[in-house]
């Protein structure tokens, strides 16, 4: 690192960012948070400077990896904040590569996905893969014309069904959408059905890749 000013670096992951009641949207955390970084900064806590920026970023390197091996008391999908960079992991699956195999109205554009005329019972089932880690990663980034929201319906043995009880959903507003999604590992190795709209629209898919 070359010689700079000091700084207070917040970009952690920790029970603070993966907890979903502490954010009222991916970019935008509630007053509590608030109040603890001006705490923290009152009492110098995160303060990055020449001296410990290596061992920083060691630190949430390591903590971005801990995202795919930690063990859950209770499985299930939970979305922790969009701007964790998951640059360091390694990606599995990219949906731009199977795009043509799926029964879906899609076209893609310079690495982009377009999917046209999405209704809410037209979706894409994933059963390529097979991970054996604790978790993997879901990187997604859409952009929507509407208010929608997107669905993921996943299975807890290989031969059930897919229904409304197993799913997980997220609101999309109008314009581009960021999610980082953690998902069990035996979910995606028992097959994920998305579905990207529930209404008449075309969506543009910018990033869909599960990383582990």
């Amino acid at each position: 690192m070359s010689a700079g000013a000091p700084f207070y670096d917040f970009y952690d992951v920790n029970n603070i960012s993966l907890n979903e009641l502490n954010w009222f949207d991916s970019s935008h955390f509630n007053f509590s948070i608030g109040d603890y970084i001006i705490e923290s900064i009152q009492k110098g806590n995160y303060l990055i400077t020449q001296a410990n920026i290596d061992k920083h970023l060691l630190s949430t390197r390591k903590s971005i990896h801990n995202l795919i091996t930690k063990v859950l008391p209770i499985k299930y999908i939970y979305t922790f904040h969009a701007s964790i960079e998951l640059a360091d992991l390694n990606p599995i699956y990219k949906l731009i590569n199977y795009i043509e195999n799926k029964d879906i109205s899609s076209s893609t554009l310079a690495d982009k996905i377009i999917l046209h005329n999405i209704e809410s019972n037209d979706s894409i089932t994933i059963d390529e893969i097979f991970v054996d880690t604790e978790n993997v990663i879901l990187d997604l980034k859409i952009t929507s014309k509407n208010y929608s929201r997107f669905k993921i319906f996943y299975k807890k043995t290989p031969k059930l069904e897919y229904n409304d009880k197993n799913v997980f959903m997220r609101n999309m507003g109008i314009g581009t959408n960021n999610y980082h999604l953690s998902i069990p590992s035996e979910y995606v190795n028992n097959g994920l059905k998305i579905c990207f709209g529930d209404n008449n629209a075309t969506y543009t898919i910018d990033t869909f890749t599960i990383y582990n």
